[in-house]
């Protein structure tokens, strides 16, 4: 379980606001109170101080109606996910919440195990989202840790064997490399040893390789030229610089 949910809750009703807070099963689906507000402008509030990830409502409240609040927080592109409370006679308003994208209701009177359900399906969808995220994020570390492995190949083989980088064609040189050299024009190929000891940084390199090629641009070139980066993690080479210059 990724951490406790936010949960607020907002209805008119004082009454009601204690009962959904003695009924919820805070500890067992992970969730933790924000506490109640009592009209729709205080829900607002609370809503862009707080952040819930979860907001009890009731329909009609005074100030701004729930649906009024469902419509704001979907303007303004807020994730929490809104539970709409009605009576038995607010099915209208039912409707029009689903317009705008509610998808749980309760109706009074609440029963304490179809709430509790709603919100451990809530929960489950949001660790289920929490860990395609992760999924995600870690499938792009390994993809930059391939990159980097396959560019130190590329740095290694122009300090053993320069002749066959200068030889081979940009394009090959690209999807072997995964580069991103332009095929227009000449490059002039530098290898850059940075002396000390380095910080294994992706900013503190990435700093370093850039006043680098800053340097050799003002000793070499008057002219305005771009430059290409590469840096290399796994070997005593920092980085080659690829200056590009037309011809």
């Amino acid at each position: 379980m990724n951490g406790k949910l936010k949960v607020l809750i907002a209805d008119d009703e004082q009454l009601v606001c204690v009962l959904l807070q003695d009924m919820i099963d805070w500890e067992g689906i992970g969730l933790t109170p924000l506490g109640a507000v009592y009209d729709g402008n205080s829900a607002y509030q609370a809503i862009c101080e707080q952040e819930p990830d979860i907001v009890l409502t009731d329909i009609r409240m005074p100030g701004k109606d729930g649906l009024e609040l469902v419509r704001l927080c979907q303007k303004e592109n807020r994730t929490c996910e809104f539970v709409a409370i009605s009576g038995h006679k607010e099915f209208e308003y039912a409707h029009s919440a689903i317009q705008y994208g509610v998808n749980y209701f309760l109706v009074k009177p609440i029963n304490a195990e179809e709430l509790n359900g709603i919100l451990r399906d809530i929960r489950g969808k949001y660790d289920e989202k929490r860990g395609q995220i992760e999924r995600q994020k870690q499938i792009q570390l390994e993809l930059e840790k391939s990159r980097q492995k396959i560019q130190d190949d590329f740095l290694n083989l122009f300090r053993t064997d320069p002749k066959q980088v200068c030889t081979a064609p940009v394009s090959e040189l690209n999807q072997k490399y995964m580069l991103r050299l332009l095929p227009e024009g000449s490059y002039l190929f530098f290898i850059v040893r940075l002396d000390g000891k380095l910080m294994n940084t992706d900013e503190y390199m990435d700093t370093l390789l850039c006043q680098a090629a800053e340097k050799i641009k003002k000793r070499l070139i008057s002219e305005p030229f771009s430059s290409y980066i590469i840096g290399s993690y796994y070997s005593s080479v920092a980085s080659v610089s690829l200056p590009m210059i037309s011809e």
